[in-house]
This record gives structure tokens, sequence and C-alpha cells, in this order.
């Protein structure tokens, strides 16, 4: 949903919108591409900007054959029940990847001249920490939880939220979407089903944003943390909006 999500930094070398679950699918699968498009997919994830570039490609190669060595073992981690989509549990799960990996390259150069001291090492510590990023998207896997539970129909806050994680993320655009809920409803007004999707959408926003002041209420969220989740969630529409047709 949100994640490498919102904003959208315009990059000369922008990676096409793909799926990392699928891809991850289709390397268990055998499929002859699949690892050379997954490493690629990884090379350009947005955690990567938190290593230092001396020993960036080391850490992503390191994390890609991870990945690639225990994909089966991973897919299944990742396809546990959760509200989350499979993509953003992917990309979740690389962030925690390339920190832990990047911390344990940290204690084994200790003594090499990139860290000169343990220190060093010390007063990064804070800093290797899950990132704000990883921090917002496992908050915001809380707050999405307690939307679907607490939603009158579950299966459809689902759905609901992952229209507006594809849409936020590029996957999807808004007529597709509209597409696809044509084929449920064949002989409804294209007009009234954009319109009756953004209505949705809206108050799907508004459920997030009321479960994360009740959690901030409840002591359950501190003030910076519930400031950050508001920016995550605004963030949702603010891509979508762009796809808006005339």
């Amino acid at each position: 949903m949100l994640g490498p999500a919102v904003g959208g930094r315009v990059c000369k070398d922008a990676v096409p919108q793909i799926s990392p679950y699928e891809l991850l699918v289709d390397v268990v699968r055998g499929e002859p591409t699949a690892p050379a498009d997954f490493t690629r997919w990884l090379l350009h994830h947005p955690q990567r900007l938190q290593v230092p570039p001396q020993v960036r490609q080391d850490v992503l190669h390191d994390v890609a054959a991870h990945f690639l060595d225990r994909a089966p073992e991973i897919l299944r981690t990742l396809s546990a029940e959760s509200p989350r989509s499979p993509d953003r549990r992917v990309h979740a799960y690389v962030a925690r990847s390339i920190v832990n990996r990047y911390r344990t390259l940290l204690r084994r150069r200790q003594h090499e001249t990139l860290l000169a001291s343990p220190q060093q090492i010390d007063a990064l510590e804070g800093e290797l920490r899950p990132s704000r990023f990883e921090r917002g998207l496992a908050l915001l896997e809380s707050v999405e939880r307690e939307v679907v539970e607490a939603a009158a129909r579950p299966d459809d806050a689902r759905r609901t939220l992952c229209e507006l994680q594809d849409l936020a993320l590029g996957r999807r655009t808004m007529p597709a979407v509209v597409d696809e809920e044509l084929t449920r409803d064949p002989g409804a007004d294209p007009l009234r089903v954009r319109d009756r999707l953004y209505l949705r959408h809206r108050r799907m926003r508004r459920a997030l944003l009321a479960a994360v002041a009740a959690m901030l209420a409840s002591g359950r969220l501190d003030e910076d943390d519930a400031t950050m989740l508001e920016a995550l969630v605004e963030g949702l529409l603010k891509r979508r909006s762009t796809q808006r047709p005339a």
C-alpha cells in the first residue's frame, strides 16, 4: 500500500512495474528468466538507499542469492493469511533482509578500513534498526488488519485495500479497476461504477484514519507514529488521483 509505494520519484533507470511476488512464484516454478528478473527488481528496492554505496552491491546480491536459494520456503512464509497484499509482504521482507545483511556485513568488517572501530558500528546501530519505511509498513499493516476485522464485510474491505495498494504502486489504473468491476456487473454504467469506487476508496481512507486516531487515543501509538501513518494513508489516494479520467 505504501512503502515503496507512495510518492513516486522519477528515475532514469526506473524499473517497470512488476509483481515481486509473482517473480518469486516463477522462480519456484523454474521459469528460466525468473532469477534474473527478481534480482533486477531487488537491486532497485528503495531500502538499498539505506546502504552506503561502497557495500551496496555486495549486500543486495547477497540478499538476492538468499531469496533465490530459499525461494520455496520464503514463498510459503509470504503466502500466510494477511490483509497485506503478497507484493507488500515481499517488499517488507526484502527491506528487513537488506537491513539485517548490512548489519552482518558491518560486524564482519569492523576491523577493515571501511569501518575502523567497533565504536563506529555502535554509532550506526540506531540507523540500522528497521527504517521508517519498514516501520511504517508494519504499523500500517496493524491498522489495516483492525479495519478489515471490524468491517461488516471483511472480504469487501480486503478487496478495497488491495485496490488502493495496486493504484498507489502503479500496478493498476483506475480504468482497469472499473473494467474489473464491470465484469462483475456487466450491465452497470461505467461512470456510476467509477464514482462508486471513488466513494468506496474515500470511505476506506476515512476508516484507516479513524483507526489511527483510535490507536493514538488509546496510547498504542505515539504522536510521531500517528503522524507518519496519517501521511502514508494520505499517500494511498495521491497516486490514484493523478489517474482520474477526464
